[in-house]
């Protein structure tokens, strides 16, 4: 079970970064959208 779960944890945190990036860039193209849409900003991080 240990052993399994290292598995796990080094699969996350090969694949997590890229997973990341990628989710930051869609909210960045997003947010980026908003702002055009309208002046307010939808929500601040």
């Amino acid at each position: 079970l240990l052993k399994s779960a290292r598995g796990t944890v080094k699969l996350v945190v090969r694949y997590t970064p890229r997973l990341l990036d990628e989710m930051e860039r869609r909210f960045e193209r997003q947010r980026r959208r908003a702002n055009q849409n309208s002046p307010a900003p939808v929500f601040k991080r």
